[in-house]
């Protein structure tokens, strides 16, 4: 028997279309990540090039992850809702 907290883990981290691959929101959490990790890195000191070409490349990847994220969120609701086991 699955506690609420594991059914919860396994609804958050796995695929609703292919329960052995790892859901598109994490996928699209840990993309968008990059780019914060790289943001957020000069407020605690690592020296990193502000150039522009780098700030371009913080913006795409946030802005990706954060529409992959999105996406993956939506269809595991949509799935959850409208398909019944």
């Amino acid at each position: 028997m699955q506690t609420a907290y594991t059914k919860i883990k396994n609804w958050l981290l796995y695929s609703s279309t292919d329960p052995e691959q790892i859901a598109l929101t994490i996928k699209g959490l840990l993309i968008a990540s990059v780019g914060s990790i790289v943001t957020f890195s000069s407020v605690v000191g690592v020296n990193l090039s502000q150039d522009l070409v780098l700030q371009k490349i913080q913006s795409v990847f946030i802005v990706v992850g954060s529409i992959v994220a999105m996406i993956g969120l939506i269809r595991k609701i949509l799935r959850s809702i409208l398909v019944k086991k």
